[in-house]
């Protein structure tokens, strides 16, 4: 826990404290010290643990609290024993995205303010966005992330199970599917993703997370597990995966970088192709463009971009390095050679990859609230953030 905010009011200093998940869980926690004890002890004060408080105000005996969950009062004439008033929720129906997917017009959000999960629709088909009434909440706090599939919804949760909505009305989700007991995929953004009817997600073993399960989607409502690779790496996890084409292509730490290809023309069957080691340290997360796969990683204050020849599968080489403008949370793959960088504090970075022997960052774009996660349909950008809303960016023009 970290130090939120703190103030003094009627001889008692409140402390407020909070934590932020790697996949946007965050918790709060309220302390009081009496200030007239000779040594005063800190008393958990006991109120929404998942609000995410940002920030905090008193006037006389009303406490005023504000977070992800929006706006709440508390009576604390007993400090030890606060009484909630009265809330209010923010008017958008939303503060902040954990998570977003597009399926043509319709936007589907992870909203995680307050307990919980809410998978929510946003209709942009029209000149300004609306919210649909059709929201669906889930139990899990950690969702990944959403992944669509023709009239599926997939909602995959970290150290938890898959949920499953029915799109067919896109504007009102219907979940079909909860997880089932004892379930697990310890995925994370990076290393879990739906390629056509098949979800690739890392899956745990004796040894580690060196494995990733195929989960096929053909029937959401009853998903099988319809292959299982093992990835040659020994003591591995599975740091991140991407797909070009029918071939799949899996980063894994252990001991060694290495990346390694796949056929899954037959997902029933997929077959070993190539592999590559790479410089170790150096990647962390891969993008695939055309015949090229990118990778970024290194120390946060040093990273690189690699750029990896995959036109020959059996034979992998890399291609070449360069210095990165600033730390990189995520790649995303664009139109028309572009790749797309996200900085949680710096915003969105343009990669022009037209010329794979010498990418050049075109664009950036700073946004506030700290960006999690985009995504890319044609030439309009959805970047969820998770005290910022959602943005709709449009694609710039490449520059020659």
């Amino acid at each position: 826990f970290f130090l939120l905010d703190e103030l003094v009011t009627n001889g008692q200093a409140l402390f407020a404290g909070g934590t932020f998940g790697e996949f946007g869980h965050c918790g709060s926690q309220l302390y009081t010290l009496a200030l007239i004890d000779s040594q005063p002890q800190p008393d958990e004060i006991m109120l929404d643990p998942e609000n995410c408080l940002t920030d905090m105000a008193v006037q006389g005996d009303i406490l005023y609290l504000a977070g992800r969950s929006g706006l709440q009062l508390y009576d604390v004439s007993n400090a030890k024993q606060p009484v909630l008033l009265s809330q209010f929720r923010n008017p958008d129906g939303f503060h902040g995205a954990d998570g977003v997917a597009v399926q043509q017009e319709v936007v589907y959000l992870v909203l995680a303010e307050g307990r919980g999960s809410t998978i929510a629709a946003l209709d942009f088909s029209e000149s300004g966005p609306s919210l649909s009434n059709g929201t669906v909440a889930l139990e899990a706090n950690s969702l990944l992330d959403l992944y669509v599939s023709g009239n599926t919804l997939t909602a995959s949760a970290w150290m938890g199970g898959l949920s499953v909505l029915d799109i067919s009305e896109p504007l009102l989700p219907r979940l079909v599917r909860q997880p089932a007991e004892g379930e697990m995929y310890p995925g994370s953004i990076f290393s879990t993703r739906i390629h056509g009817n098949i979800l690739y997600t890392p899956i745990a073993d004796s040894g580690g997370m060196s494995q990733i399960g195929l989960i096929d989607l053909s029937d959401p409502t009853a998903p099988t597990q319809a292959a299982v690779i093992d990835v040659p790496n020994p003591s591995a996890e599975i740091a991140s995966i991407a797909f070009s084409g029918e071939l799949l292509a899996i980063l894994s730490h252990g001991s060694e970088t290495w990346l390694h290809l796949y056929d899954i023309a037959d997902p029933q069957s997929p077959q070993p192709v190539g592999e590559l080691l790479l410089p170790y340290g150096s990647a962390a997360q891969i993008e695939a463009v055309g015949s090229s796969l990118y990778a970024v990683g290194g120390p946060e204050n040093d990273q690189e971009l690699l750029a990896i020849d995959i036109a020959y599968p059996q034979t992998p080489s890399l291609l070449g390095r360069w210095t990165l403008p600033a730390p990189i949370q995520a790649l995303t793959a664009g139109v028309q050679d572009r790749l797309y960088m996200t900085s949680f504090d710096e915003g969105l970075w343009t990669l022009d990859v037209s010329d794979r022997l010498q990418p050049r960052v075109s664009d950036h774009l700073s946004l506030a609230g700290g960006l999690p996660r985009i995504a890319v349909s044609g030439e309009r950008i959805y970047a969820a953030t998770y005290d910022g809303g959602l943005y709709l960016i449009q694609a710039a023009e490449t520059a020659p």
